[in-house]
């Protein structure tokens, strides 16, 4: 998916977006970013320290497209003066998400982005993706599954875990890495053909010049053990249906998946112990 984008670059920030996203729509939103915030909010999905996530609208090819809309400000001083020295998060999160689409890794499609000039010291930055309709994060699908049938639970839940260990292996492959794979920052959605799985919230994801090492890559995977750990209606077997695809679609040369799983649940025993971090 290369779909092109354009930029736009005013006093009050600087705005990228796919090209079918309204350019007076964007002009909009870089001289009054907040306003999909506080006018046509559909839901308030997230409220924290340091982001707030809405539901709203946005014009893109001569239509109104449901979609998520980021507000995010530096956690601290710090944070603000190395931001002079990289690349935007905000921004390099658009950048990333269409990468990951090129590469068929499934995750919302990114519509524009809105972050400060080099010189605007401490001002939030704006990201806008598309809103996946019929979509629940893993924790949310996992809670209501005691409403199923257990046959019904059971077909669901394999489909589930084979789709989300494919799409994980895909994304490595393309040696993309993602610090914070927990079960809210993966969306599952079901349709008439299967389970489809994706990625967000990619802040902690990375592109490497490198293919990942095994240690790295069950890094990565530790994080979603120890949160699917919390939900009951995940069981060992789900999670080790999702290793073994996960091992399936990888390419690199591979441990034998019982070497695997042990591997997998020794870093994520370690990483149980760590202090919890604090949410954004």
């Amino acid at each position: 998916m290369n779909e092109p984008t354009y930029q736009l670059r005013r006093s009050h920030g600087v705005g990228y977006a796919v090209a079918g996203f309204s350019r007076a729509c964007l002009i909009r939103l870089i001289d009054f970013p907040d306003m999909p915030l506080r006018t046509n909010v559909h839901e308030t999905v997230k409220v924290g320290g340091t982001a707030l996530l809405v539901r709203t609208e946005f014009p893109v090819e001569n239509r109104r497209i449901s979609a998520a809309y980021k507000r995010v400000r530096r956690r601290n001083w710090w944070k603000v003066l190395t931001g002079f020295f990289r690349t935007n998060r905000q921004l390099r999160t658009w950048r990333l998400g269409r990468q990951l689409l090129e590469y068929n890794i499934t995750t919302p499609r990114p519509l524009a982005v809105i972050v400060p000039r080099w010189y605007q010291i401490g001002v939030e930055a704006y990201l806008a993706i598309e809103w996946i309709d019929g979509a629940r994060n893993l924790r949310q699908v996992a809670l209501s599954l005691s409403q199923f049938t257990s046959t019904t639970r059971r077909s669901f839940t394999h489909a589930a875990a084979t789709g989300v260990g494919e799409l994980i292996a895909r994304m490595h492959e393309a040696r993309i890495s993602h610090r914070d794979l927990k079960a809210t920052n993966l969306l599952l959605r079901k349709t008439a053909s299967g389970v489809e799985s994706y990625v967000i919230d990619l802040d902690g994801a990375q592109h490497h010049l490198r293919r990942l090492g095994w240690h790295q890559r069950f890094c990565n995977l530790s994080r979603l053990e120890l949160s699917s750990r919390e939900l009951p209606s995940i069981s060992n077997a789900d999670r080790l249906r999702l290793l073994k695809a996960y091992l399936d679609a990888s390419t690199a040369p591979k441990p034998q998946w019982k070497t695997a799983w042990q591997e997998l649940r020794e870093i994520t025993g370690q990483r149980a112990l760590r202090p919890k971090r604090r949410a954004a």
